[in-house]
């Protein structure tokens, strides 16, 4: 017999019925792929293969325009230490130049946080920690394991998730729609890698 895990009671996508949109990350059909100055992406035996080339955090964008929503994507991490870290860039004003949004993310030792970039404040951009690296013994830490991260936006409240257990919640309305995306940063591990084995979101959640 096959055991099917129960969800769990604030999980978003066990009460939110069927997806409005889903990536199974089979193809590149949704996503650029090949190497730019701090990323590079390959779509591979069922998945994307994003990886970082750079200390510094880079990202690549998906199609899709929303203003409120729940994203979940489930990631794959390879080799990896404490501090690489990887996840969604959200709420992207402008896809061809996408200098402003939020990044939610994921480390390898097992923290999550959530930044506000604006590179267009400032000589050098302006990074807003709305919640610094934190512990959470709800993300899977250390390399090769799998997480499932959530981000649900409605107005200004923004929520987020890991393996579908709450995290955190904060109030910000510096950007109120946009693309979205995956981000990584190599701060640690040359090369550093993840799979990106499924992209889904709910419109209008609640």
């Amino acid at each position: 017999p096959v055991n099917t895990p129960t969800p769990l009671p604030n999980d978003p996508a066990a009460r939110l019925g069927n997806p409005a949109w889903s990536d199974g990350m089979d193809d590149s059909d949704n996503w650029p792929i090949g190497p730019d100055k701090y990323t590079s992406i390959e779509f591979k035996d069922g998945s994307m293969r994003l990886t970082g080339l750079s200390t510094t955090d880079g990202w690549r964008l998906s199609w899709p325009k929303l203003d409120d929503f729940y994203l979940e994507m489930t990631f794959q991490v390879g080799d990896c230490k404490a501090s690489d870290r990887y996840g969604m860039f959200v709420r992207v004003p402008d896809s061809t130049n996408p200098d402003r949004g939020y990044l939610f993310g994921f480390s390898c030792d097992g923290q999550y946080s959530l930044r506000r970039w604006n590179a267009s404040i400032g000589a050098k951009g302006e990074m807003i920690n709305l919640v610094s690296w934190t512990n959470s013994p709800a993300i899977k830490a250390g390399a090769n394991q799998t997480n499932k991260m959530g981000f649900m936006s409605t107005g200004s409240r923004l929520v987020l998730y890991a393996n579908g257990q709450l995290l955190s919640e904060v109030n910000d309305s510096i950007f109120d729609e946009g693309f979205f995306g995956v981000f990584i940063g190599a701060k640690e591990t040359e090369d550093f890698t993840v799979r990106v084995d499924q992209v889904r979101y709910w419109e209008n959640p609640s």
